[in-house]
């Protein structure tokens, strides 16, 4: 079991309306109808896939809202900026460190 759902946000990056349950690290990726949809069983999931099918116009939206939560969430760039916001701040005790 992955606890953090690579193929997730990967699909997310690429701008597609992900459909899954909520289970593991995928909750802290896909909020549900704003950047996915959240399904709890079968029937669930066969509704959501009509849905999207039935409204494109929709499932891009979620696709446009996913990649931008990826993009602003989940980056390793925002991630090494935090990681080095962290090291300057330790080598420097005292001063302020700049947000980059």
């Amino acid at each position: 079991r992955e606890g953090f759902g690579l193929t997730v946000s990967e699909a997310m990056w690429k701008s597609k309306a992900v459909i899954s349950r909520p289970v593991g690290g995928i909750t802290q990726q896909v909020i549900h109808d704003a950047t996915g949809l959240l399904v709890h069983s079968t029937e669930g999931l066969a509704f959501a896939i009509r849905s999207l099918l039935a409204n494109p116009d929709k499932a891009a939206h979620l696709g446009r809202n996913a990649r931008q939560f990826v993009r602003h969430n989940f980056l390793i760039t925002r991630h090494l900026r935090r990681y080095l916001l962290v090291m300057l701040a330790l080598r420097n005790p005292g001063r302020q460190v700049v947000n980059l």
